[in-house]
Order: C-alpha cells, then sequence, then structure tokens
C-alpha cells in the first residue's frame, strides 16, 4: 500500500509530537517524507521506544513509505565536489 505524502506527514508528525514527549527527541516531520534514510531511522528509533503506540505508527509508516524497506538500510548518497582547480600565482617573480 503506497501512501500520500499527507499521510507520511501525519504519521510522522504523531511520531514527532511521541518523540519528544517519550524520549526527548526532535525530528524534522518534513525530511522524514523526502528523505527515506530519515524515515527508516526514525522507524528504529521509534522502535526502541516503551510506547506501544509508537511501534503502530512505525509499523504503518513503513507500510505506507514506498522507500523505505525494513530489512535494508539506506545509505545517503554522498555528493563528491571535484577538486578545486591549482590557481595561478598572482604576483610571479616580484612586486612592482
Amino acid at each position: 500500500m503506497v501512501g500520500t505524502r499527507e499521510q507520511i506527514f501525519s504519521i510522522a508528525g504523531r511520531m514527532h509530537v511521541l518523540l519528544r514527549r517519550e524520549m526527548n527527541r526532535i525530528i524534522d516531520v518534513e525530511w522524514a517524507c523526502e528523505n527515506a534514510a530519515y524515515a527508516q531511522e526514525i522507524i528504529r528509533i521509534s522502535e526502541q521506544s516503551t510506547m506501544p503506540e509508537l511501534h503502530d505508527l512505525a509499523v504503518r509508516l513503513r507500510e505506507i513509505y514506498p522507500a523505505v524497506n525494513p530489512g535494508k538500510v539506506i545509505a545517503p548518497t554522498l555528493v563528491v565536489a571535484p577538486p578545486p582547480e591549482p590557481k595561478a600565482e598572482r604576483y610571479v617573480g616580484s612586486l612592482r
């Protein structure tokens, strides 16, 4: 079952409230909707909690979030910037 962004946002928002209350953890709800690796980490943290409601929300989020897979760790893609080009010497030899 593929969920809509609004459903994911709603579940992540509820998880935000419970995580803050239970574990004093703050999450970025909008980023959880955009980034599957971040959402997967929120699910992992929620499963460590003692609150049954957080466990239920983690299961629901995993069901409706199309990119989150329970057995697969999603590594963030790193963008490597090209090395800077060597700068030409501004003053070659001597100053005027």
